[in-house]
């Protein structure tokens, strides 16, 4: 039985090469989902040139825009794979594609990543994070040196919260990657992060006899959840640290293709650097499948 029925691509720039294009028509092609493919024409991208707030230049460059993709889209063709698509000319592409996305509710939404400052993110987000924050979806942000599909396929799960909340959100990243593993053949590998308490970290002799236990009162639940989906020993990582730092230096040991991490949302200061996995699709290391929690409250 496929796993998904209808993905949903964002292209922003026509690009044949795009990674994000190649994976999204071949997880079309091996599950058999429908595509469809919006190319955004962003109108306020035209008034940052001096020489393009002439309207007929500004018609010139949508046309353009639209014979362009037009052209890669009957590239694309053929009997393998169900393929649609359209061009949104938005003056507003932030809430115009999130209005549009959710109407469509696809299973999937696939759109790039690349690295991205933190005052940018802070400052002038980009679509990409905008619908990060704002979508409620399912989305895979792709790298821009990703390959058609992915090989390697890391969780990176939450135990140190042990409510049921998170979980049942823990078993929800862990569904959503073994969906995606299917399409591929993907190996799957379970992590953890967690850090010391920020009494601890000031402290090193008040922290030294803590650790241990803190270490394996939270590497049971972690040992878990990896027996209850038999990932062997050889694939769990259960790490202590920064986690963007361990998270960082775990992909490019590991050579990660992609990294199913849960988005929350980023609280009083955070707000301005984002939560850990809008830091990690911020710097684009590798392709990231982004999942929201039920019911969650979206600012």
């Amino acid at each position: 039985m496929s796993q998904y029925r209808q993905l949903l691509l964002i292209l922003s720039e026509v690009d044949p090469r795009s990674a994000a294009l190649h994976r999204a028509v071949s997880l079309a092609k091996a599950s058999g989902a429908a595509l469809h493919v919006l190319g955004i024409f962003e109108q306020s991208e035209l008034r940052l040139h001096d020489e393009l707030r002439d309207p007929q230049v500004a018609d010139a460059s949508l046309n353009h825009f639209k014979k362009s993709f037009n052209d890669l889209m009957e590239e694309l063709r053929d009997d393998s794979l169900q393929l649609t698509g359209e061009v949104m000319q938005a003056e507003d592409a932030h809430a115009s594609v999130l209005d549009y996305i959710t109407e469509l509710n696809p299973d999937m939404l696939i759109t790039r990543c690349h690295p991205t400052s933190l005052l940018a993110r802070a400052f002038q987000p980009s679509l990409e994070h905008a619908l990060l924050r704002h979508y409620a979806g399912l989305i895979h942000f792709v790298a821009p040196d990703a390959p058609a599909m992915p090989r390697s396929i890391m969780i990176a799960v939450d135990v140190s919260d042990p409510g049921p909340e998170q979980q049942v959100f823990n078993q929800q990243l862990i569904r959503a990657a073994q969906r995606l593993a299917l399409q591929c053949n993907g190996q799957l590998s379970l992590m953890s992060v967690y850090d010391l308490p920020a009494p601890l970290l000031a402290n090193a002799s008040l922290a030294k006899p803590w650790i241990e236990p803190l270490r394996e009162a939270l590497q049971a639940p972690f040992d878990a959840l990896a027996d209850a989906h038999g990932v062997s020993l050889a694939h769990r990582y259960f790490l202590q640290g920064a986690p963007v730092q361990i998270i960082t230096e775990q992909v490019q040991t590991l050579a990660i293709d992609v990294l199913v991490m849960g988005v929350v949302q980023p609280k009083r200061w955070a707000k301005l650097i984002g939560d850990t996995t809008e830091r990690i699709v911020g710097q684009a290391i590798c392709s990231v499948l982004a999942v929201k929690p039920p019911k969650q409250a979206l600012g």
